[in-house]
């Protein structure tokens, strides 16, 4: 998952500096906006990755909370991407298992 956020944080700031550049150079149109409006939902979704990163690494309650909404948005995202987000939709599934697994919500003390 670090790496997922991390990856995020690149993307993100990368479509921003598009839409900046795009902006610069006298290309203004509504999709230099779409651009940053997804730069910035990538930054914030990489910085929040990030964070239920930290805390599911130390065992914190709230993480695994977490976890459980940024997986099922992503797995709702894969619906929404059918058919190319199948890969997602089976991965978030297998995720979202794993974590109800009586020994991990042990561990998170949920």
């Amino acid at each position: 998952m670090a790496i997922i956020g991390i990856l995020s944080l690149i993307g993100g700031v990368g479509m921003i500096w598009l839409a900046g550049a795009a902006d610069w150079a006298g290309v203004i149109d509504f999709s230099s906006s779409i651009i940053t409006a997804l730069g910035v939902y990538s930054v914030i979704v990489g910085l929040l990755t990030l964070v239920v990163v930290f805390l599911l690494w130390t065992g914190n309650k709230l993480g695994w909370y977490l976890a459980i909404i940024l997986l099922v948005l992503n797995a709702i995202q894969g619906i929404i991407s059918l058919p190319t987000g199948i890969l997602t939709l089976i991965i978030m599934a297998i995720l979202i298992w794993y974590f109800f697994r009586p020994n991990v919500k042990e561990y998170f003390g949920v």
